[in-house]
């Protein structure tokens, strides 16, 4: 929502733009929302190649500080120390980008290596991403407390490294470009440096909820986020997670479960929910769950548990 915001005030029709792409399909004003990667992937390459927007990563990398992009970048902020902060990074990396890998390594005793790299082969969409993930890790390292820091080196895949090239200002960092991953090289003391001593970051309550391992329960929390009015089909499903059909199929039934099934499931789940803790007509629920009218809600209701929907609000 950040860059979509920062697109709007460019002047790009960004409403435009998501109906050209299965972006439409998803709420996103919901901070729990889920969107699979290769639709942002989909929606940024859109928006390159209509809009003439060159080096993204640049114009809009100013947007993307640690403590406007949500719950992690602000638990990432609240760290006291940076080591705690990398290995935090490390461990819930999937809450960065999910195609990126994160790699923390000691070099030797006077240097360290922190940054990501692809595990897939990067699209224009990707390496967008890619370098936003990277810029928001020189922030976090940019931070600490240590006045005039810089990085001995930083590494850059491809031949662009412009989006950093004005984050140190008053230093000369060694800039690497064509590497195969994203990255900086600095000074292993730095690791116990405290974090954002001067600035104030709202308390984080809790933790992060973790994502759900097994791929049945991810397609649930997909389906929880569409806004489209049909039941996607399976191949429309599998694009979304970039997999092929096939490969979808045997993974849920290396789970025990089937797409039908997850999608009975699903649809059941919900109606629970929803019949349990909402005011919402039969209709409403009957929309929300993709069915073509309520008539057919009911019918299915009943057959999976031999009373009708409205018997649980009495």
């Amino acid at each position: 929502m950040i860059l979509i915001e920062a697109l709007k005030k460019d002047g790009v029709n960004v409403q435009a733009l998501r109906n050209k792409c299965a972006l439409k399909y998803f709420r996103l004003n919901d901070p729990e929302a889920m969107l699979p990667i290769p639709v942002i992937y989909e929606f940024f390459e859109l928006v390159e190649n209509t809009q003439g927007i060159d080096k993204m990563g640049v114009k809009f990398q100013k947007y993307f500080t640690l403590d406007n992009i949500g719950v992690y970048g602000q638990l990432l902020s609240n760290s006291k120390k940076v080591l705690p902060a990398i290995l935090f990074a490390q461990k819930y990396e999937k809450f960065s980008f999910t195609h990126d890998s994160h790699e923390f390594k000691i070099l030797d005793g006077t240097t360290a290596f922190y940054g990501n790299r692809y595990i897939t082969k990067p699209s224009k969409g990707q390496d967008f991403l890619s370098k936003l993930d990277h810029g928001i890790i020189l922030e976090l390292a940019k931070n600490s407390n240590v006045e005039g820091w810089c990085p001995k080196e930083i590494h850059v895949i491809g031949d662009d490294a412009s989006y950093v090239e004005n984050m140190f200002p008053f230093s000369n960092p060694k800039i690497l470009l064509n590497q195969e991953k994203y990255g900086l090289v600095f000074n292993t003391k730095m690791l116990s440096n405290k974090i954002l001593s001067d600035k104030k970051i709202s308390a984080i309550q809790g933790d992060i909820n973790p994502i759900p391992d097994s791929l049945s329960a991810k397609i649930e929390l997909l389906l929880d986020n569409l806004t489209t009015k049909n039941l996607p089909i399976i191949e429309e499903i599998s694009n979304m997670f970039n997999i092929s059909v096939s490969s979808l199929k045997r993974k849920l039934q290396e789970e025990d479960m089937s797409f039908s099934k997850l999608l009975e499931r699903w649809r059941f789940m919900k109606a629970v929910e929803l019949l349990s803790n909402t005011n919402l007509k039969i209709k409403e629920i009957s929309d929300q769950l993709f069915y073509s009218n309520p008539s057919n809600f009911v019918r299915a209701f009943r057959s999976s548990t031999g009373f009708s929907p409205n018997s649980l609000r009495t």
